[in-house]
């Protein structure tokens, strides 16, 4: 078009109508600066004629949002200010930023501001401007012609406010940069209300974004008081007419710093945050296709930390990454997975393609090797490619860990059910000779019980001295989810500290109503186990009976809960649970898929050669499973054989769960025999002969 002469209006409006069509709102950078060039430099009849053009060619400039305004110069801004002015036209960013097209020409013509000097043109200057331009010009020729001749006046602190410029303390006009250097560089929340206050009618969208995000780098690690929420409320309410003018980028900024700053999740306002945070998530999701991967990532962990869930969003977030996944760096996977994982939202094609990128080439930190561990963990997707490398290189990483960093990367693994030897020494050795907290010892202490790695009872025993099992007041540092998860520890890993789980139990009783279904359930069984009665905490005052009506649970929860009621009933001679618990908890235990293994398929089969009745996986009236059940010297014999997932670690120390079937069986009357694998393996290396030798005299031993 800009070799086309003197063209109709009628065609420049169809023209532009085309244009928009086939590019709505796509222009930024230098393509803008070529729509203005055209637009004021071959069509300047176009600028001063806009009211005739068709109607099309009006609702594309109100609707065309201007990107990139400060590489334009001066004359184009002032030539379209003149166009919307003359036709009436109100652009979006006309509206929301009155002066920011002045703002940017004008900083691109004072190029050095400590040498020129601001004047207000009271008439039209040739080549330099109309009545009412403000221009900038050398200190020589602004004193010698312009103010001497009477041709304009000093542009003062005054003239420049009322005009709509931002400007410093001595009255120089602020330009896009150093306003957006001024948010940046603001020392806390009040400095940034403050520079709200004074500039935010010359913000333009990168300083609207940059100051969310500036916001919630300012809050993080500490709540924003409720003076500073009451004093955010006016930009929150100017955001939020906006947000559909926002590109991703500026969106993804926003929704980042509101999530940082905890506005969402306290405070009086909460609600009319979380609300706020609603409207940003529906602009997110209409502008994810221009998103990058990092802006993807910070839109899922935003919504995540905010604690607003769009199930909507989420689903879009996945898709979108899962066709750019090649983009995303080991930082941006890591924040994904952990986001999805955070937030319950299932996304198995996700994980999956996460596993896939991260099993290649890309380097992790510690923490985000961390974080993406404990999101494959917590969303119970398998990934042995991916773990299997994390085990390779995390060990190399270990040594410049923190204390929670570690408990993090144990925690991921122990979970996902891969718990490398090797790692978990080098876990152990790394601890040993660090000074952690209380928290993070527990949080280790149980990844190593669950991996039934020997070092679990020394960090126990080392959590027990710290939180002072002495005195109850060493316990209040734990949150109720700690105390669950020591208390299961303690008890997997057959440690008896009847003192210890006596003040768990006191300090439990007042924070029951906070335990998840998953920890009431561990922390039944943990007592369970330790033998320990706990009246305040399971008896018929105590209410526990009621709260496990009222809850829905899993197989694995039902079945620690079964466990738990077969042993309060032999101590008390009354069922704790309603009968339909009981029912429930009972149909869970005795319908789990019991896989008898080789070794206990071999015992069966020597006991076959001279004991009656042999029978494997028979269930008891309680519900226990038992491996084998056999008639000798006419009794009834029980017989429990015990692979190494029975034992600590490469000890022949029996974990919690062994030991409390082996306790609950006797309980029931039954006579018990245990194999142990060391043993039988000893038996096996002379044949089928000493085998039932050594099976023989166990049973004997038995009956006496």
């Amino acid at each position: 078009s800009i070799n086309v002469q003197a063209p109709s209006a009628s065609w420049v409006g169809r023209f532009w109508d085309n244009f928009f069509a086939c590019h709505p709102y796509q222009l930024k950078g230098s393509e803008s600066a070529v729509v203005l060039y055209v637009v004021q430099g071959r069509h300047a009849a176009l600028c001063v004629s806009l009211a005739t053009l068709s109607a099309g060619l009006k609702r594309s400039f109100e609707n065309f949002t201007i990107m990139g305004l400060g590489i334009a110069s001066l004359s184009m801004l002032n030539t379209l200010a003149i166009a919307f002015s003359t036709s009436n036209l109100q652009g979006p960013f006309l509206c929301r930023w009155p002066n920011r097209m002045a703002v940017a020409g004008f900083s691109m013509v004072t190029k050095k501001a400590s040498q020129t000097t601001a004047v207000l043109l009271v008439q039209a200057v040739k080549g330099l401007g109309c009545a009412g331009d403000l221009v900038h010009v050398k200190h020589s020729y602004a004193e010698n012609v312009l103010l001497r001749q009477g041709l304009g006046r000093r542009a003062d602190h005054n003239i420049l406010k009322n005009m709509g410029f931002s400007t410093s303390a001595d009255g120089e006009p602020l330009g896009p940069r150093q306003i957006s250097r001024l948010i940046t560089k603001s020392s806390g929340v009040e400095a940034l209300l403050e520079i709200y206050r004074q500039h935010s009618h010359a913000f333009d969208e990168w300083h609207v974004g940059s100051f969310w995000h500036t916001l919630g780098k300012h809050a993080r690690g500490c709540s924003i008081s409720e003076a500073h929420a009451l004093a955010l409320a006016p930009a929150r309410e100017e955001l939020m007419p906006t947000l559909t003018n926002f590109s991703a980028r500026s969106l993804a900024n926003i929704a980042h710093g509101i999530a940082n700053s905890g506005l969402t999740r306290s405070g009086d306002a909460a609600l009319d945050w979380a609300a706020a945070f609603a409207e940003l998530q529906v602009a997110l999701l209409k502008n994810l296709h221009n998103a990058s991967s990092q802006e993807l990532s910070m839109s899922a962990w935003a919504s995540t930390v905010s604690r607003c869930y769009d199930p909507v969003l989420y689903d879009a977030l996945s898709s979108e990454s899962c066709s750019r996944i090649g983009e995303f760096s080991a930082q941006d996977l890591s924040v994904v997975a952990w986001a999805f994982a955070s937030a319950g939202h299932e996304a198995p094609v996700l994980f999956d393609a996460i596993a896939r990128a991260a099993s290649g080439q890309l380097e992790f930190s510690r923490q985000g090797l961390s974080n993406l561990g404990w999101a494959f963990a917590s969303a119970g997707h398998p990934a042995p490619a991916l773990l299997h490398n994390a085990a390779v290189t995390a060990p190399d990483q270990l040594s410049s860990c923190s204390g929670s960093t570690l408990a993090q990367i144990a925690h991921s693994f122990a979970t996902a059910g891969n718990t490398p030897p090797q790692l978990f020494d080098q876990l152990a050795a790394e601890a040993q000779g660090r000074r952690l907290g209380v928290a993070e010892l527990i949080k280790l202490a149980a990844a190593f019980a669950r991996a039934s790695h020997p070092a679990a009872r020394a960090m126990l025993k080392r959590v027990i001295k710290q939180v002072g099992a002495c005195s109850d007041g060493g316990l209040t540092q734990c949150t109720p989810e700690q105390l669950a998860l020591l208390a299961w520890a303690c008890a997997f890993t057959g440690i008896d500290e009847a003192p210890l789980f006596s003040r768990i139990a006191v300090r439990m009783a007042e924070k029951m109503d906070e335990l998840s279904m998953q920890n009431l359930a561990k922390l039944a069984w943990a007592f369970a186990v330790a033998d320990t009665l706990a009246e305040e905490l399971f008896g018929v005052a105590s209410g526990f009976s009621e709260l496990c009506d009222q809850q829905q649970w899993t197989a694995v929860e039902l079945n620690q809960l079964h466990q738990w009621q077969i042993w309060a009933a032999n101590h008390t001679g009354w069922s704790p649970l309603s009968t339909e618990m009981q029912s429930l908890a009972y149909a869970s235990f005795v319908t789990q898929q019991r896989n008898p293994s080789r070794m206990q398929k071999e015992v069966a089969s020597s006991l076959r050669a001279f004991a009656e009745d042999t029978q494997e996986e028979v269930h008891t009236p309680e519900g226990w499973s038992i491996d084998i059940l056999c008639k000798h010297d006419g009794r009834e014999i029980a017989v429990e054989v015990d692979g190494p997932r029975h034992f600590i670690g490469r000890s022949h120390r029996p974990n919690g769960a062994t030991l409390f079937k082996r306790r609950q069986l006797r309980a029931c009357g039954h006579v018990l025999v245990t194999v142990p694998y060391w043993e039988w393996g000893r038996a096996s290396k002379n044949g089928e002969e000493a085998r039932q030798r050594y099976l023989q005299e166990a049973l004997n031993a038995a009956l006496g």
